[in-house]
C-alpha cells in the first residue's frame, strides 16, 4: 500500500509543477525582473554576504576575537574575518587584472588585530568589491578577460 501512495504523490507533484500557475513560470514571464547589467545580477548576493559578514563581525564580542591560542586545523574568528576580507580583495582584483594577495589562507597582509580594525578591514573589502562590481560591463568583464570576435562586433 505504501508504493501506490508514493507514486500518486510523485504524479501529483509533476502535474502541479507543469501548470501555468507555477510561480517559476510566472516569474520567468516578468521581463522587468531580468538583470540589465552584470552588477545588477550579482549585487544582491554581494549585499547579502556583506550584511551577514559585517553583522556577525559586529555582533561577536571582542573577547571572542582571539589572536592567540590553539586552533588546530580551524581558523579563529579573527582569522576567519581576515580570510573573508582577503578573499573579497583577491576575487575582485582578478576583474581589475591585479595580482591577488598570496596569503589569504592565513588572513592576508592586513595587520588588523582588534575588533574595530577587523571590521574596518572587512568593510574596506566590501567597499572595494562594490566599486569594482559597478564598473563591470558585458564588454569589460575585467581587464584579464580576452577580447573575442563578439566584443569587436559590439564595439567593445
Amino acid at each position: 500500500m505504501l508504493l501506490p501512495s508514493l507514486s500518486w504523490h510523485r504524479s501529483s507533484a509533476v502535474g502541479k509543477s507543469a501548470t501555468p500557475q507555477n510561480s517559476a513560470t510566472k516569474q520567468a514571464a516578468q521581463p522587468d525582473d531580468i538583470p540589465k547589467s552584470i552588477a545588477e545580477s550579482v549585487s544582491g548576493t554581494l549585499q547579502f554576504a556583506e550584511g551577514n559578514s559585517l553583522g556577525l563581525a559586529e555582533a561577536m564580542p571582542e573577547d571572542k576575537y582571539p589572536s592567540v591560542g590553539k586552533f588546530d586545523r580551524v581558523r579563529s574568528f579573527e582569522e576567519q574575518v581576515k580570510h573573508v576580507a582577503c578573499a573579497q580583495f583577491a576575487f575582485f582584483n582578478e576583474f581589475e587584472g591585479k595580482k591577488r594577495p598570496e596569503d589569504c589562507e592565513k588572513g592576508g597582509h592586513d595587520p588588523a588585530k582588534t575588533k574595530a580594525e577587523l571590521i574596518n578591514y572587512l568593510n574596506d573589502s566590501f567597499d572595494y568589491s562594490n566599486r569594482v562590481l559597478a564598473t563591470l560591463t558585458p564588454c569589460c568583464g575585467g581587464s584579464q578577460r580576452k577580447r573575442g570576435v563578439a566584443d569587436e562586433m559590439e564595439g567593445c
